[in-house]
């Protein structure tokens, strides 16, 4: 008898990516170009979908559909941003799944049709929002690396971001 192969699980994970903002320097400051204040806001969760156990996902931060999206309105200012990652998505009854950031997991897309920059989302970064004073977005990836073994299940995370105004 030929035992039939087992299928891997594919447990549905989603990585909930919650805008946790640090508000030192941020609350009070006035975009002087335009009146308005400098703010950020969390505009799309961070997306690994159903994942096979063993088998690592990466969702680049390009992707439009998956990728983690924040959006900071301010101009002529410099920020530093700081992204409180989590190492793991934790599940059912205690189980977790590593995460892996690193460089090339973050975008920065200024207003106006700049480039975007691409950076580590792991190491904070300080950026320039050039004007005028539409939103700017930043773009975040990441990649699941879930063991051969991981429990069916939901997992989630949260990721922090801290925007601090360097006033210029």
């Amino acid at each position: 008898m030929t035992p039939t192969p087992a299928l891997l699980p594919t447990p549905a994970l989603r990585l909930a990516l919650v805008l946790a903002l640090g508000l030192v320097g941020l609350l009070g400051m006035v975009d002087q170009a335009s009146g308005q204040p400098l703010a950020a806001q969390a505009r799309q969760d961070l997306s690994f979908g159903e994942l096979l156990g063993g088998l690592a996902e990466r969702v680049r931060p390009d992707d439009g559909a998956r990728a983690g999206q924040f959006r900071i309105r301010g101009a002529n200012r410099t920020v530093e941003l700081t992204f409180h990652l989590p190492e793991v998505l934790e599940g059912p009854g205690g189980a977790t799944i590593p995460l892996r950031f690193g460089e090339g997991d973050g975008h920065f897309e200024p207003s106006g049709g700049d480039p975007r920059q691409a950076f580590d989302p792991s190491r904070p970064i300080t950026l320039s929002l050039p004007g005028p004073p539409p939103w700017h977005w930043i773009h975040l990836g990441g990649t699941a690396l879930p063991a051969a073994s991981v429990s069916l299940g939901s997992y989630s995370g949260t990721v922090g971001l801290t925007v601090a105004d360097l006033a210029n």
